[in-house]
């Protein structure tokens, strides 16, 4: 679905731009021209003066929430650290386990997989 962003503050990595829109299609981005430039041909959602930035991407984090991954391998405890990773401003991350007996790493291994199952797909 194409999709269009209007009325917020984009960070682009390198600078600000205000008076622009972003579009997407299918949840990726597709470009970011000034408003004058723009036409309206899809969803728009007025973001109200917000700041529009990219996500972050956790590649090593262990837990979150209270709960240590590695230490209770689960889809409790990882629903915690992704919890945990979004609030902080993560979309993605890589729950890490540490070297350790082969069955914590299966476990964790078992965890990540009954999470997907689940529908979740942020790591």
């Amino acid at each position: 679905m194409l999709a269009h962003y209007i009325n917020a503050r984009i960070f682009t990595g390198e600078e600000i731009l205000d008076d622009h829109v972003l579009s997407t299609w299918q949840g990726k981005i597709t470009g970011i021209v000034p408003v004058s430039e723009w036409t309206s041909d899809g969803h728009e959602t007025d973001m109200g003066g917000a700041l529009l930035a990219p996500a972050f991407i956790d590649l090593q984090i262990y837990g979150g929430n209270g709960h240590v991954f590695f230490q209770h391998p689960s889809i409790t405890s990882l629903a915690a650290t992704v919890a945990y990773s979004k609030a902080g401003g993560a979309a993605w991350i890589m729950p890490t386990v540490p070297t350790s007996a082969p069955e914590v790493v299966l476990a964790a291994m078992q965890a990540v997989r009954a999470y997907w199952e689940q529908g979740e797909r942020v790591c």
